[in-house]
């Protein structure tokens, strides 16, 4: 049984690290929402939603690099909506670090803090229920890592929200349909650690989607 384990381990590390492998997690959830790039349709819109995501609180080193870097796409695509829709204001939902580091970085990119909510929440259902307590049934912008999004929407339609999704920090992409290219290099089919780390938040998020439906179950 040992061996067995073992085997099943390495096979498992292998398969995960193994970019094709990572692409194909990734795609499902990536693609379930295009890019907001058209904005013109959504001038009614007055807020803007964009979830944290982990940041440290080093002292040592300048504020801006203790934001990670999901952080920093999403506080990015938050930016770039604002600059379409500048009567808007932004609500960061999440951490207290990330909070504080993403609205720093939004101050930084000339947005107002008067147009800054920070909203403390311990999780994305959290977020979800404190948006809902801030904004009601009003329709707002979404913005969340795109493998983080399909998760996100879920939980804030559940709570009765409107959310208009906004995919940013892609780790695959965006993409009408799945290639298998054989145009690459070898390198790109050997096992590596990237493709482990960008496996290992697709998993994250089919196991937290998974939890979720276990846990209405039941509730039901």
């Amino acid at each position: 049984m040992g061996k067995v384990l073992l085997v099943a381990g390495l096979f498992l590390l292998c398969i995960l690290s193994f970019t094709p492998f990572s692409n194909i997690l990734l795609r499902v959830l990536e693609s379930k929402y295009p890019p907001l790039m058209d904005l013109r349709g959504y001038r009614e819109i007055k807020y803007i939603v964009v979830l944290t995501a982990w940041d440290s609180n080093v002292q040592t080193i300048p504020y801006i690099q203790n934001l990670g870097y999901r952080s920093a796409f999403r506080t990015l695509e938050a930016h770039r909506i604002y600059k379409e829709l500048p009567y808007c204001k932004i609500i960061i939902s999440g951490s207290e670090v990330g909070g504080k580091l993403m609205s720093m970085f939004l101050v930084l990119l000339s947005v107002p803090e008067k147009n800054i909510i920070i909203d403390h929440s311990a999780n994305t259902l959290k977020s979800a229920v404190n948006v809902k307590d801030i904004l009601g049934n009003q329709s707002f912008i979404l913005v969340t890592s795109a493998v983080h999004l399909p998760r996100s929407m879920r939980f804030f339609v559940n709570e009765g929200l409107r959310p208009i999704p906004a995919p940013a920090d892609y780790l695959y992409g965006y993409y009408s349909e799945y290639k298998l290219s054989f145009k690459k290099s070898l390198t790109y089919y050997v096992p590596n650690t990237d493709a482990f780390m960008r496996s290992s938040a697709a998993v994250y998020e089919y196991l937290a989607i998974l939890r979720y439906h276990i846990e209405g179950l039941r509730k039901a």
